[in-house]
């Protein structure tokens, strides 16, 4: 666990999520209540959404895909905040604000624009639309039907810590701490505080469950890891423990890595290295690319283990040789402004800005006399200026 590198690794994002990013809201005509159920298009891609307590819910084939927090519902102004419900980049969820006006008619939204992030580096904008019905169906003979169920103008979003925007360190200002977390997080190495990153979205419920677990609270294994992670981000370390627990009884390997972690933190009482090496081996045949990451370190390091130079470039070889091994090493440093500057600057001077330059020769006469025509050859050469513009723009940032 040290400070790691970008080096030439390039950060990439899947942006495909972001095509299924739709929503539902609906309200009648001079009314200021939202739709119990919606349909929510970005660009071509829409999903329907429905009321359930206290956010919406996006389904795609039968799995919840985004998550929607209804913060205004006004004529003049509409407020919604998304979250994916899964990681967007193998790292980040897209999270997102949708803003906009209802029509004339009270069953669409005009003007929609969606503000979207993945990441501490990653944003745009995109226009979206979200329609409804002002009634569910129309009666036999054509009489009116049941009108259209309505919720309240506005969800409870007072302690919605679970999906507030990141925001920089104020002990280390390079570092933007994710949803909820607390500054002793910043104080965390790189790859710990990748490892509990935010992966899936958490509802506002979910966030604050107790543990041991209530009745009619339980949880999946990974919703209990995601519950885990949000508690160890916030500091709130006793229910983080109880909460990993969980997912580890549920089967999670995952959460057997961060336990192992946890070892080497001291999150558990004194640290204990040769036994998180042990868990990392034995997870080994699971091919978890951050039971493989950490072993990696081990074997490189000499943590918990003897330095073993050969081990440590076999599991190198496969870390850079299979795509989810690369997703880790990518994570690492997306929070810090400081790694994200170094990335830039190596990609910079590795891919350097170009220009063409040409180099003539004259006319000359051989020995023999035999007379040689001059002639201009055109090579691309490296742009001094542009690359030194690029540098201190990028140092600027």
């Amino acid at each position: 666990m040290k400070r790691h590198c970008w080096g030439t690794i390039l950060l990439f994002v899947l942006l495909s999520s972001c095509a299924n990013l739709p929503s539902l809201l609906a309200q009648t005509n001079g009314s200021s209540l939202a739709p119990q159920k919606m349909h929510v298009c970005i660009n071509t891609a829409c999903e329907d959404a429905e009321w359930v307590g206290d956010h919406y819910e996006g389904h795609q084939n039968g799995v919840v895909s985004n998550r929607y927090w209804l913060v205004t519902w006004q004529p003049d102004h509409v407020e919604l905040k998304i979250r994916a419900a899964k990681a967007a980049d193998g790292v980040f969820p897209i999270d997102g604000t949708m803003t906009g006006k209802i029509a004339p008619n009270g069953t669409s939204i005009i003007g929609g624009t969606f503000d979207w992030t993945i990441g501490p580096s990653h944003s745009g904008t995109l226009p979206f639309t979200i329609a409804w019905t002002k009634t569910i169906a129309t009666g036999g003979n054509g009489s009116p039907g049941k009108p259209a169920e309505q919720v309240a103008n506005q969800a409870d979003v007072g302690d919605i810590s679970v999906y507030s925007p990141a925001r920089p360190s104020t002990n280390h200002p390079n570092i933007l701490l994710p949803p909820g977390a607390s500054e002793k997080f910043a104080e965390y190495p790189d790859d710990v505080r990748a490892i509990l990153q935010p992966e899936y979205g958490l509802t506002v419920q979910e966030s604050k469950f107790h543990c041991p677990v209530e009745v009619g609270h339980d949880a999946d294994a990974d919703t209990a890891l995601e519950i885990a992670r949000f508690n160890y981000r916030a500091g709130e370390m006793l229910t983080g423990h109880c909460w990993l627990g969980v997912a580890i009884r549920k089967g999670s390997t995952r959460a057997r890595v961060v336990y192992a972690v946890g070892l080497q933190m001291g999150w558990y009482g004194k640290k204990d290295d040769a036994k998180a090496f042990g868990i990392y081996k034995e997870l080994l045949a699971t091919r978890d690319p951050w039971a493989i990451w950490f072993l990696h370190e081990c074997y490189s390091d000499g943590i918990g283990t003897p330095k073993d130079p050969h081990q440590a470039a076999i599991l190198d070889s496969w870390i850079m040789t299979h795509e989810d091994g690369m997703n880790v090493v990518r994570t690492l440093g997306t929070d810090d402004s400081d790694q994200m500057r170094e990335k830039a600057r190596w990609d910079t001077l590795l891919n350097p800005p170009m220009k063409s330059a040409s180099h003539c020769t004259q006319d000359y006469v051989t020995a023999g006399g035999v007379k040689v025509p001059g002639r201009c050859d055109t090579q691309s050469v490296i742009d001094k200026d542009a690359l030194q513009l690029r540098l201190r723009q990028i140092d600027q940032q």
